[in-house]
């Protein structure tokens, strides 16, 4: 009777989650091997945007092919761009109705072209760029009617701002400072746009410069924290959908490549304030992933470290991906990776962050939220397919912080050693008034796991990916399928899978599910 008590239970907690989150639709299209991958952009209700070049040719142009998907990926439109053939795809931007692909076909002059789409009547518009500086973009966003642009100039990083309507490509002042680095350009909701620079003089005299501007570049709030003791890695500015400002991150031992924990600061130029600094030892959850021996080692560990105001002797390589603003106060999303041996190699001190310097990194730059394109994305098929430059990302966690800057809660979800092929955001995760849910894809599976944040119950659970018929088999899956939050309760997964359907024929196909959580 027991053993059925608990059988029911288990089928009774798990089929409350399985109709919590449902694969509603699936969208498919045949991917041939000369067939360039896709980059997905998500447009919020107005759907999604496939994009990738084909090969094919118009004179001395290059056609680019773009899907629009609406919400409930259905496709409602394919259009064909003609690009010249020496333009790269380097970043991308959705604001107010359009989708804005940004081409560089001349690095050492920086001859850019933006080509932007109306999502209502399917109508380009081209801008020609022409500036003499050499820029090592970092970040493209639209604000307002202009275009921002933030990258290094040499080793000195600036921000760009390119007015239409003057046809006037305009730098802002007061950025080219040596041995600083622009590590986040953010547009807020009420079309101000926010810049972070880590300055990083020397161990005494190390700050953060917290910029907004308006669209047309002029400051409105400068504030600057002075940074004691730890050296910032990282840097994410909300983006006013509170009325309060709040600067999250990781941090580290000086010149150090990985993370020893994460910070809080609120903006405020009209006071001084301390940065809050929390070691990976003092997080409830961050350590479950390890076995309990060395987490409570760990613990214990970092005890000593904090009475005696000593560097950190645990970190881990972290990378933080957005930003949730809520009632409440602040959502960090981060995730935790270790390297391929293959690619690591210590380096002599730098001060910059391990994946954010201007020099160059073994991953390439990654800034979250920047819209910058990731080249390094690939798929594969086949299952005897080894990559040498693959990153084991090992958990996923969420940090709560309040209005002031204080954590009051985290959780984590272990990844298993979940391995990819570039340093991208693999998890998600959804926030209701009572749960928390975790979401990634694993090889064929949607893994979900379910907290409730007032008792603290945890359940987990899996979804093989739909197919548009029982019937159909994967062969195969990519391993750089992933899972995004969309819009409202919605996400899309998507992947590379070579399947064989009920009727006998076998195809590789690129597919977006939608997911949805009631």
């Amino acid at each position: 009777m027991l053993r059925i008590i608990l059988l029911v239970s288990c089928i009774v907690s798990l089929a409350s989650v399985y109709a919590q989150v449902q694969q509603a639709e699936r969208y498919e299209i045949v991917q041939r091997n000369s067939d360039e991958d896709f980059t997905i952009i998500p447009l919020k209700a107005d759907g999604l945007a496939l994009f990738r070049k084909k090969f094919k040719f118009n004179d001395r142009n290059r056609i680019w092919e773009l899907i629009l998907l609406d919400s409930t990926v259905t496709a409602r439109k394919t259009l064909e761009l003609e690009v010249d053939n020496q333009g790269n795809l380097v970043g991308y931007e959705h604001s107010n109705g359009f989708v804005h692909f940004l081409f560089i076909k001349n690095e050492i002059r920086g001859d850019m072209e933006i080509i932007s789409v109306d999502l209502a009547s399917y109508e380009q518009q081209r801008l020609k760029v022409v500036t003499d500086l050499k820029i090592n973009l970092t970040h493209f966003n639209k604000c307002g009617d202009n275009f921002i642009f933030g990258g290094d100039v040499g080793e000195e990083p600036g921000v760009f701002i390119y007015i239409p309507s003057a046809k006037n490509f305009k730098i802002i002042p007061g950025f080219f400072k040596k041995r600083t680095e622009l590590v986040d350009v953010r547009v807020n909701e009420n079309q101000t746009f926010n810049t972070i620079l880590i300055s990083r003089e020397n161990r005494d005299n190390n700050k953060i410069i917290f910029q907004t501007f308006d669209p047309s570049g002029k400051q409105l709030i400068e504030d600057v924290i002075s940074i004691e003791n730890h050296a910032l890695q990282t840097g994410i500015s909300s983006n006013l959908k509170r009325d309060d400002l709040m600067i999250l991150g990781t941090w580290g031992n000086t010149g150090a490549r990985q993370s020893s924990g994460f910070y809080a600061v609120p903006v405020n130029p009209f006071a001084e304030q301390k940065i809050k600094f929390t070691y990976l030892g003092e997080l409830e959850h961050y350590l479950d992933h390890l076995k309990p021996k060395r987490a409570e080692k760990i613990k214990e560990r970092t005890k000593r470290v904090l009475e005696s105001q000593g560097d950190a002797d645990f970190s881990n390589y972290i990378v933080p991906h957005n930003i949730l603003e809520h009632d409440k106060g602040f959502i960090l999303l981060a995730e935790t990776y270790i390297p391929s041996k293959d690619n690591y190699s210590p380096r002599s001190y730098s001060p910059y962050a391990y994946g954010y310097s201007p020099y160059g990194n073994m991953y390439g730059p990654y800034y979250p939220g920047s819209g910058m394109y990731n080249t390094n994305d690939a798929r594969y098929y086949g299952d005897n397919i080894s990559n040498t430059q693959e990153i084991r990302t090992v958990q996923s966690e969420v940090v709560l912080f309040d209005a002031t800057g204080t954590i009051t809660a985290d959780f984590s979800i272990d990844m298993e050693d979940l391995r990819m092929p570039t340093l991208n955001q693999i998890t998600d995760f959804y926030l209701t008034n009572d749960n928390l849910y975790f979401l990634y894809k694993k090889e064929t599976e949607l893994i979900i796991k379910k907290i409730n944040l007032q008792d603290g119950e945890v359940s987990m659970s899996t979804q093989k990916v739909k197919m548009n018929s029982p019937g159909d088999y994967i062969r195969s899956d990519s391993k750089d399928g992933r899972i995004r939050h969309w819009f409202n309760n919605n996400f899309y997964l998507y992947g590379y899978q070579t399947v064989k359907y009920e009727d006998g024929k076998v195809k590789d196909i690129f597919y977006v599910n939608r997911v949805k959580i009631d």
